[in-house]
């Protein structure tokens, strides 16, 4: 996270806290929540036909909350004033309308046998999102904050970082638990605690809550809750730790991440204790949402994570990141609470029969369960498992392998509380709870990366077995009037970039151009340069090579996403018109980033969003006519293609483009040299003005319709 959104985060946080403040003074509550309420409060009965009444409307239905988080983020974001007033304006009438249908809505239920859950479940997480919905709207209205970039190549994402991860963190856990006995109860450890309970007194009592302690004792109007050392030595400290040591690329950014996960910790247990001065009416239960706060908190983290890991390339394109993450907590919620205590009670009465069927346990057999962990667990797991299935959709949507991965969760559920009930946990015997709600977060994972190792498996071997069957039966393109510009152009800008080709260890990152296309690598290869190349399709590479003829071609069949490359192995790099056919745009750029050597070039090319001659208008109509015959391609802005090189760590050198002709005319050209040779000249005079004024104008080639960034890796990482 750079300077400029740790800011944000700062202001925004602060504001939050004034605002939420001011909400609880007596004074506001008189002179504006209460003739605000009785406003939407009148409104709902004049669209429902007049059945709302006042008494039914307390303040607790103002919708002043969700208000007050909307207008926090629009005024900390640095905008424009008069931008800030518009969307301040905006956000309160929108949440007030929705808040208008929730009064409407919940006066109707008045009664019913779901109405507390809609009352003070469902309708309050709606608010929340839709405010949060608002804020995410309006931000990519006005313009997004910028990140500074400057990751290295193993820093985040990609296979390795998240084997690495998940084995420190498994590490970090076992350690966390087993050295519990040791600090659970030791006096710094207890001390911390009671300043916690102080100072979440200290926060309520300013915002017009009535608190008191007792040493580590909480005391408000909800009852006391007693602030252990499970409230300090919480979940988020192993993995924290775990994400310090292997997410961060250098000892001191560790140490600064280990320092930061202090506060962090201390600020996230004061939080959890705020839950306690929540009006009845938004939080039923406080001690449960008290006790499973972490669990909640790492829950949200998991599906932020998921969304970056699966939309890598949108992320680094500035896409909304926390508008995909929101949509899947609340659809999360929405399942959970759908699902309730009733699914708990079947999935419990399944695990308690199996165990007294199978002779080790009683069919009467009660769990303790005192801080309603195992109450939460089914609900909580399935509600997660959504959310996480869909912040992980990226491509298409495998309806009988998501719900096979879904029944394997749930028949994992009713074995955990078999085993639980035949282990011996039963009467007042006491669970693990912090195994328990471990385990919540743990069995939606796994049953995500069940389906996703499912889904991605489809995906890649679908992507393969395409691109082997577009080498088979693709036409050589080679010798066309436009292939000779293509090659030209490609000529030149080696030349600039590469000037001394003689001993450079080049890679191509596919051989599509040295099997059917403008033969590029053979060129660099007879001025010296010791070539290398991969390609996901065999049928490529063997043509490839053949073209070769007695030159040697190092080629491998294999992913530009995972290259079978050490790290810093190539000089230079080129990649032209490859990694913009899958979604993992950016896997490919860090996978270049690592291969290439320290002060080494690469010259990335991706088709070009703002063609003059609309090529990728014309290639998406092919696209959905089913005629295009390079499968799914996406392209860029120039500025996105940027940012999104810049996040993997490369330092732009020189942005430029190749082939400033219209792609109809390219594909027209083609399609003549393959099927119809004595219309060729006619395609080539067509092609001629196009040439020509490249030569002549040399800064047109930055609007041709493929992109060519050429990028540096850092000398020091």
């Amino acid at each position: 996270m750079n300077a400029t959104m740790i800011a944000f985060c700062g202001r925004a946080l602060a504001t939050s806290v004034g605002l939420f403040g001011l909400l609880r003074l007596e004074w506001i509550e008189r002179t504006l929540l209460t003739p605000f309420t009785t406003l939407q409060a009148h409104a709902a009965a004049l669209a429902g036909g007049g059945e709302t009444t006042l008494a039914r409307v307390g303040l607790n239905c103002s919708g002043a909350d969700a208000i007050a988080l909307c207008l926090a983020f629009i005024v900390a974001w640095p905008s424009r004033v008069s931008l800030r007033v518009a969307g301040a304006i905006g956000g309160i009438a929108f949440i007030s309308m929705v808040n208008i249908v929730r009064i409407l809505t919940l006066v109707r239920m008045d009664g019913a046998p779901r109405f507390a859950v809609w009352h003070e479940y469902l309708w309050p997480a709606i608010l929340t999102m839709a405010a949060a919905g608002y804020v995410f709207v309006w931000m990519s209205r006005v313009g997004r904050l910028h990140p500074d970039g400057g990751t290295s190549s193993r820093g985040t994402g990609g296979p390795g970082g998240a084997r690495r991860f998940a084995l420190t963190a498994a590490v970090c856990v076992v350690v966390f638990f087993a050295a519990a006995p040791f600090y659970l109860n030791a006096p710094p450890v207890t001390a911390l605690a009671g300043w916690m309970a102080g100072c979440a007194a200290g926060l309520m009592r300013l915002f017009g809550a009535a608190a008191t302690t007792s040493g580590a004792v909480l005391e408000t109007s909800r009852g006391g809750f007693h602030v252990t050392g499970e409230c300090v030595a919480t979940p988020v400290i192993p993995l924290g730790v775990a994400a310090a040591l292997t997410l961060v690329n250098t000892w001191r950014g560790r140490g600064l991440a280990l320092l930061a996960l202090i506060p962090l910790v201390i600020v996230l247990g004061i939080a959890r204790l705020l839950v306690l001065a929540v009006p009845p009416a938004v939080i039923g239960a406080p001690d449960l949402w008290v006790h499973a706060f972490f669990q909640m908190v790492l829950a949200l983290l998991a599906i932020v994570a998921v969304v970056a890991w699966r939309h890598r390339a949108a992320v680094a394109a500035r896409s909304v990141l926390l508008t995909r993450a929101a949509l899947a907590t609340c659809c999360g919620i929405l399942v959970a609470m759908l699902l309730g205590s009733e699914y708990s009670e079947a999935v419990q009465t399944a695990g308690l029969n199996i165990t007294a069927w199978i002779g080790l346990g009683r069919s009467e057999a009660v769990l303790a369960d005192p801080q309603r962990a195992l109450e939460l667990l089914p609900p909580f797991q399935i509600g997660m498992f959504v959310a996480l299935t869909i912040a992980a959709l990226a491509t298409g949507w495998r309806a009988g392998r998501w719900s096979i991965a879904l029944v394997a969760l749930a028949f994992s559920q009713v074995v955990f509380f078999t085993c639980v009930y035949g282990l011996g946990t039963l009467g007042a015997v006491e669970i693990p709870v912090a195994g328990v709600r471990f385990w919540a977060i743990l069995a939606p994972l796994g049953g995500l990366l069940l389906y996703q190792r499912w889904a991605d498996v489809d995906g890649r071997r679908t992507y393969q077995g395409f691109w082997e069957q577009v080498g088979r039966d693709f036409p050589d393109l080679g010798g066309a009037p436009s292939t000779r510009y293509y090659f030209d152009n490609e000529v030149r800008l080696l030349s600039e970039h590469f000037p001394d080709l003689d001993g450079l260890k080049l890679l191509k990152t596919d051989l599509w151009d040295e099997a059917k296309n403008t033969r590029i690598l053979q060129w660099t290869a007879s001025r010296g340069a010791r070539t290398a190349g991969i390609d996901i399709a065999r049928s490529t590479i063997r043509e490839a090579r053949a073209e070769f003829g007695a030159q040697p071609l190092r080629a491998a069949a294999a992913d530009v996403r995972a290259l079978p490359f050490p790290d810093n192995a190539f000089d230079a790099v080129y990649s032209m018109g490859t990694i913009e056919h899958f979604d993992e745009s950016d896997v490919a750029a860090r996978e270049i980033f690592r291969v290439l050597r320290p002060g080494g070039r690469a010259i990335i090319g991706v088709p070009n969003r703002w063609d003059p001659f609309l090529r990728p208008l014309q290639v998406r109509i092919m696209q959905r006519l089913g005629i295009y015959g390079y499968g799914d391609e996406r392209s860029f802005s120039r500025r996105a293609f940027r940012e999104l090189l810049e996040a993997r760590g490369f330092t732009v050198v020189a942005e430029t483009g190749i082939l400033f002709v219209p792609g109809w005319l390219r594909m027209l050209d083609l399609a003549c040299h393959a099927w119809c040779r004595p219309l060729v000249p006619l395609t080539a005079a067509l092609l001629a003005p196009f040439v020509a004024l490249d030569r002549r104008f040399p800064r047109l080639r930055r609007h041709g319709y493929l992109l060519a960034t050429v990028v540096r890796k850092p000398e020091r990482q």
